[in-house]
């Protein structure tokens, strides 16, 4: 009996020697089970979908263009055979160069007459709002010459049916690069607040039915008008004339303005002008008085 204890004895102290050290096996076993069994069961579920049917792999879409499209391309049965048509806004990219024949370098000796081609029309407000009697309309003369225009005894011009309106500009000198604006009112409210260097359109001759030479100036028809820089106090001498048509597509409270960038044999062709982006007062857009540096030549 005593040898069957023994043996038992012994037995059992070699199964506590194995339960021991399985024991210790076990410790270090099930917790890396449990982390394999949880990474498996985060994979099914990520790769199964809510009805229990395997999901595709959707592949990552293009990325989206977050440069703004071009303005739209207008279409040219949209214009009358009389009729022009002009660009949208075309903004100018920054760093997009300018044109230097206008920036003032300095002081600039007077020219000793006036040299044909040195003011140019730059910008039209041609409507600042709808229906007649507008007194937000203005036109920028910029001088292109490379010397200092002095402008005594000229004139500005505009045809107003039988009549005209007609705006001093004797006492301007411009040097190179700088503009006057020639506008319907000098009162700021009515021409929306001009900044610079302005003169008024006055009705010298207007229609009996505008109530004659105290009429409100209209300069700038919305169907098309030349403008003329006029030497007068003798006989009168047109100087530069300037015509523009009827547009399809004029805006409103938007002026239309010739690009720096662009080439002065472009001037005539009115796709090459665009739409001001730039706002100088709130709701009117244009560069009255400052470079057309807003806008591209395309």
């Amino acid at each position: 009996m005593n040898a069957r204890y023994t043996e038992l004895r012994g037995r059992a102290t070699k199964s506590g020697a194995d339960v021991v050290a399985s024991s210790r096996m076990a410790r270090r076993t099930i917790p890396l089970l449990a982390i394999l069994a949880g990474i498996s069961l985060v994979a099914v579920a990520c790769a199964t979908a809510v009805d229990g049917t395997p999901t595709k792999r959707i592949p990552r879409e293009a990325p989206i263009d977050l440069e703004p499209p071009d303005p739209p391309t207008l279409e040219a049965g949209v214009v009358d055979d009389d009729s022009g048509v002009f660009a949208p806004s075309r903004p100018r990219e920054a760093g997009a160069p300018t044109d230097a024949s206008v920036v003032d370098a300095g002081i600039a000796p007077n020219c000793p007459n006036y040299l044909a081609g040195s003011l140019r029309v730059d910008e039209l407000m041609i409507a600042s709002r709808d229906g007649s009697g507008d007194k937000g309309e203005w036109v920028e003369l910029r001088n292109y010459a490379s010397c200092t225009v002095l402008l005594d005894g000229l004139v500005v011009r505009s045809p107003r049916g039988t009549g005209l309106d007609q705006a001093s500009l004797t006492g301007i000198s411009l040097a190179p690069g700088e503009s006057v604006l020639i506008a319907n009112t000098l009162v700021p409210v009515d021409n929306h607040f001009l900044p610079g260097r302005v003169r008024a359109f006055v009705a010298t001759t207007a229609p009996a039915s505008d109530a004659g030479a105290a009429a409100t100036a209209d300069a700038l028809k919305n169907d098309g008008d030349t403008i003329e820089i006029v030497r007068v106090g003798g006989p009168d001498v047109v100087l530069e004339r300037f015509s523009y048509p009827k547009f399809a597509n004029l805006p409103r409270a938007v002026s239309l303005a010739f690009p720096n960038d662009c080439e002065e044999s472009a001037r005539l062709d009115f796709a090459r002008w665009s739409t001001s982006a730039r706002s100088w007062t709130f709701g009117f857009s244009g560069t009255p008085n400052a470079p057309n540096d807003d806008v591209t030549c395309r």
